[in-house]
């Protein structure tokens, strides 16, 4: 309980992650769930803290994926364009998603 204290009041002082985890002794995964509340909450009183939901792709931007796609743009590419996941752009294009949307766009797997 003293070392998740410490932990807090080091964060509060400006330290980095690293710099804490240095001095405590543990991991910077142990100081990050500490800070976003996922761990030991009851003892900081620190409020988990959850990420903000990403935005829909609407149908229009899934068509403009499955067109890039068909183009032949790359996959990794798409998904920095419309600053999504490589493996939901991935299963857009071969139609697990959205394949109501132009399926005659869709890759076969």
């Amino acid at each position: 309980m003293e070392d998740v204290l410490k932990i807090v009041q080091l964060l509060n002082e400006g330290k980095t992650f690293l710099e804490v985890a240095k001095i405590v002794g543990c991991s910077t995964t142990r100081v990050s769930n500490i800070k976003s509340g996922h761990s030991h909450s009851s003892i900081t009183g620190i409020q988990k803290t959850e990420k903000p939901k990403r935005a829909e792709l609407t149908e229009f931007q899934v068509l403009q994926i499955k067109q890039l796609a068909h183009e032949g743009k790359r996959l990794s590419y798409i998904a920095r364009k419309f600053d999504y996941d490589y493996k939901q752009i991935h299963q857009i294009v071969i139609g697990k998603r959205w394949k109501h949307v132009a399926p005659e766009l869709n890759r076969k797997v």
